[in-house]
């Protein structure tokens, strides 16, 4: 009886230490991850129009994906940069959460301080 819960004690250990290898903690967001969800949004960003779907799933991404200050402001140092490089068009940037019927922290604005970001 003993080495049938040795066994299993160690089966226990063995699940244990399986699960802490496969849990990965999450990452903090770059530049290229802020890049990537809201590429969709560069022609309404630029031009107008009806912001595609895929533009407005990305900024539910980025959204979901900036859950601490300090994603949010590194999302909005991207995007300031973004938006001052390619020459958006602030009064399209300032509508589109709206447009996608979507809350989000992260502004996508070239004159934002970003280190007042909540």
């Amino acid at each position: 009886m003993r080495s049938n819960m040795n066994g299993v004690a160690i089966a226990a250990l063995v699940v244990l230490t399986m699960t802490q290898f496969m849990v990965q903690p999450s990452a903090a967001i770059t530049c290229v991850d802020v890049n990537v969800m809201l590429e969709p949004c560069l022609v309404y960003l630029q031009t107008g129009g009806d912001p595609p779907i895929n533009c407005c799933n990305g900024l539910r991404r980025l959204q979901v994906e900036t859950p601490t200050r300090l994603d949010r402001q590194t999302a909005c140092s991207c995007a300031k940069t973004a938006a001052i490089r390619l020459q958006i068009k602030q009064d399209f940037a300032s509508d589109l959460p709206r447009r996608c019927g979507v809350v989000i922290n992260v502004p996508i604005n070239p004159n934002v301080d970003c280190s007042t970001i909540p």
